[in-house]
């Protein structure tokens, strides 16, 4: 049931037809979201995750208030997304790989925010313009066009979280055929996901402002299980590469 019938608290007074439940609010525009970020598109990993939760999170937020009731296109669906992609981009440029880190940061945090309703996402497309509008508009040249490493990147980050098929078979995915590589990727996202879904609801992950810092605490706590996504996320590697925008491309060797 979406909305109650509320009565007035006067026992006195028995209406003889029900209020009218409450008009729910507007889903937010994407021009709505995308007008909280500055206007600087170069940042780094930290300051993504502020970003995520200063200007994106509010709006995905208030998708889960009117249509996503089940939470499973929002904050949770987003930060998995956006860290899902994050391993693969990092493992990419271990590789020499050449692409717009940036541009790929934003475009997973912005993947959803054209949705207007819940079920299958037909409102990719607009997302994706959106977001290249905004880099347009701070003098950027969008690199998420399909065909594209970053396009790739950001499709199989959201597919990893979403449980689709990921490809990696083709050169573009950045994987080079890596088997290992690819089943160890798989394995631990799958796990991620799993232990983060089941914690969707509680409270730590109610907040904004400490959202991503409560979901990378799940790889701190379990090293163990996660010793890819721990070490190239948040490990001493992690710390040593530098996977900034200026994109100077140390490899692990």
């Amino acid at each position: 049931m979406l909305y109650k019938w509320f009565y007035p608290d006067t026992p006195s007074v028995t209406p003889t037809l029900p209020l009218s439940p409450k008009t729910p609010d507007p889903v937010p525009t994407i021009q709505t979201a995308l007008s909280n970020l500055d206007t600087s598109v170069t940042t780094g990993f930290d300051q993504m995750c502020d970003k995520l939760e200063a200007s994106f999170f509010p709006t995905y937020e208030k998708h889960e208030k009117i249509f996503d009731y089940r939470r499973l296109y929002s904050r949770m669906h987003i930060a998995r997304a956006f860290l899902f992609t994050e391993l693969i981009s990092r493992i990419a440029i271990l590789q020499n790989r050449n692409f717009n880190l940036d541009h790929v940061r934003l475009g997973i945090s912005g993947s959803q925010l054209g949705r207007t309703g819940a079920g299958i996402n037909l409102w990719m497309e607009d997302s994706r313009q959106a977001v290249a509008g905004y880099l347009r508009r701070n003098g950027e040249r969008s690199g998420i066009v399909e065909g594209s490493l970053e396009y790739s990147l950001i499709l199989n980050g959201s597919r990893l979280d979403t449980r689709h098929r990921v490809d990696f078979s083709s050169p573009e995915e950045g994987f080079l055929g890596n088997t290992a590589l690819e089943q160890q990727v798989l394995r631990e996202t799958t796990q991620f996901f799993k232990e983060s879904e089941a914690a969707r609801f509680q409270d730590r992950f109610s907040n904004n402002s400490w959202f991503m810092r409560e979901l990378l605490m799940i790889l701190r706590n379990s090293p163990e299980k996660y010793p890819l996504l721990g070490t190239l996320l948040i490990g001493a590697k992690a710390a040593a590469l530098d996977f900034s925008s200026e994109r100077k491309w140390y490899c692990d060797r």
